[in-house]
C-alpha cells in the first residue's frame, strides 16, 4: 500500500494508537499534546489520511538531539516505512551544526538497522539511562 510521508504532528489519539501498538501504553492527550508541540520537529506517515507512522526529533536544536518514537502501525511493518521516516531525520541531521550529538535509545533487535543509518552502539562503561 502506498504510503506518504510528511512533516506533521499526530493528533493525541493517533499517538496514542501507534504507542499502544508498540506495547508503550497510553498518555493523557493533554500531555502528548503539550510534549509534541516541543519536539525539534516530526514527520508522519500517511495511508490515505490515517497516520500509520511516526517518529520526531527533541533538544536544543543545535547541540544535542534525540531520536525518539520511531512509530510503526504493526499492519504497515516491513514496507519501508521506518526507513522513509529515518531519511527525513537523517535529511534534517546533515544541515545540523558541526558537533551536534544525536542520541538515540533503539528498541530491542533494531541495532542493526540504526547502525546501517550510521549509529553507533554506546561502550559498555557509557551506557544510556532514563528516568520513569
Amino acid at each position: 500500500m502506498p504510503f506518504v510521508i510528511r512533516e506533521a504532528i499526530p493528533n493525541a489519539a493517533a499517538f496514542n494508537r501507534l504507542r499502544e501498538a508498540a506495547g508503550w501504553g497510553r498518555i493523557a492527550p493533554a500531555v502528548v499534546d503539550r510534549g509534541l508541540a516541543r519536539s525539534v520537529c516530526s514527520w508522519c506517515a500517511f495511508v490515505d489520511d490515517e497516520v500509520v507512522g511516526f517518529v520526531r526529533l527533541v533538544g536544543d536544536g543545535a547541540m544535542k538531539l534525540s531520536v525518539e518514537e520511531l512509530l510503526v502501525a504493526p499492519a504497515y511493518r516491513r514496507q519501508g516505512i521506518a526507513r522513509a521516516l529515518m531519511a527525513q531525520v537523517m535529511h534534517y541531521i546533515e544541515a545540523l551544526p558541526e558537533g551536534c550529538t544525536i542520541n538515540l535509545m533503539a528498541a530491542e533487535g533494531m541495532q542493526d538497522f540504526y547502525a546501517a543509518l550510521g549509529f553507533k552502539v554506546r561502550p559498555p562503561e557509557r551506557p544510556g539511562m532514563q528516568m520513569r
